[in-house]
C-alpha cells in the first residue's frame, strides 16, 4: 500500500505543474483531473476485492503494480511508449492509476 500511495504522491506535484504550463489548465481543472484518480479507484476497489477472492491477493497486487507502471508512463512522455503525449492520454493514465492503487 505504501508503494501504491508513493506513486500517487510522486506524480501530484510534478504533473500539476506540467498540466498548467503545457496545457494552460487552471487550478480547479487540475484538481478535477486528479479527482479522476480517486473516482476510478473508489469505483474499482470493490471489484478488486471480489477479484481477490477469486484469484488471490498476490495476483491482484501484482496486477495492480503493472497497471500503476503503465499509468505512470501514460501520464508523462516516456521512451518506452511511442505515442503522442496529449491531454487525453494523461487523463487515461490518471484513471488507470486509480485502478492500480485499488488493486494494491
Amino acid at each position: 500500500m505504501i508503494i501504491a500511495q508513493t506513486c500517487v504522491t510522486y506524480i501530484t506535484p510534478t504533473l500539476s505543474v506540467n498540466l498548467h504550463q503545457e496545457y494552460g489548465m487552471g487550478v480547479g481543472l487540475t484538481g478535477l483531473a486528479f479527482a479522476l484518480t480517486a473516482l476510478t479507484g473508489g469505483i474499482s476497489a470493490p471489484l478488486m476485492g471480489k477479484l481477490c477472492k477469486k484469484i488471490g491477493r498476490p495476483a491482484v497486487t501484482s496486477l495492480g503494480f503493472l497497471i500503476e507502471f503503465i499509468a505512470i508512463n501514460f501520464t508523462g512522455p516516456t521512451h518506452w511508449f511511442r505515442f503522442p503525449h496529449t491531454l487525453w492520454i494523461t487523463f487515461i493514465g490518471l484513471a488507470l492509476l486509480g485502478i492500480g492503487v485499488a488493486a494494491v
